[in-house]
């Protein structure tokens, strides 16, 4: 079995955001989906577990936007303050949604 990702991925989060506010996710498609994925590895270990962290998981706003949260969490480094309120359900969502887009555009 695949062990869920512990470490929290700034290199993924960053390059996840980066791709989709250039515009670029579709000449990188592969390593988009494997920054997707350790991305969602990370977010379901956040809320399903394993023995996972205890993090508060936050409802977002209807308005909220995956890639603004995204955004936010590489610019604090990855702080463990930051990680408390980030809304995984929300992003996990809009990670799925995103490669499939994708992947059938």
């Amino acid at each position: 079995m695949v062990e869920y990702p512990r470490e929290f991925p700034i290199t993924e989060i960053r390059n996840v955001v980066s791709a989709v506010r250039s515009g670029t996710v579709k000449d990188n498609l592969s390593d988009f989906a494997h920054d997707l994925w350790v991305l969602q590895g990370y977010a379901q270990y956040s809320i399903i577990g394993e023995g996972g962290p205890t993090l508060s998981i936050q409802s977002a706003s209807e308005d909220a936007c995956a890639v603004e949260e995204l955004e936010k969490l590489a610019d604090s480094e990855g702080s463990i303050s930051a990680q408390s309120a980030i809304p995984w359900e929300l992003i996990l969502q809009w990670a799925l949604k995103k490669l499939l887009e994708e992947l059938s555009s």
